[in-house]
């Protein structure tokens, strides 16, 4: 929602760092690695929060590449969202 707010309460002029403009970023950035945070350990629940970085021992597929490329893939695109 911040974001959202931030976005309307945006001046027009868009060529110096305005204090909205700085609010918007900082809620930007924020909202998306909160989002992806989500995804990654509460929707998928691929990380094991025991061993910070190591996937959970029972997987669907074998090879752990995929799961971590989907987890890059995924903050990616929620950049680019």
């Amino acid at each position: 929602m911040f974001v959202t707010l931030f976005s309307v309460l945006f001046p027009a002029d868009n060529t110096h760092w305005s204090p909205y403009r700085v609010c918007w970023t900082i809620a930007y950035f924020g909202s998306t690695l909160y989002s992806w945070g989500w995804d990654v350990l509460m929707d998928w629940s691929a990380v094991d929060l025991k061993a910070p970085g190591c996937l959970r021992e029972r997987r669907l597929l074998a090879w752990p590449g995929y799961y971590y490329a989907a987890i890059v893939i995924d903050l990616i695109l929620r950049f680019f969202w």
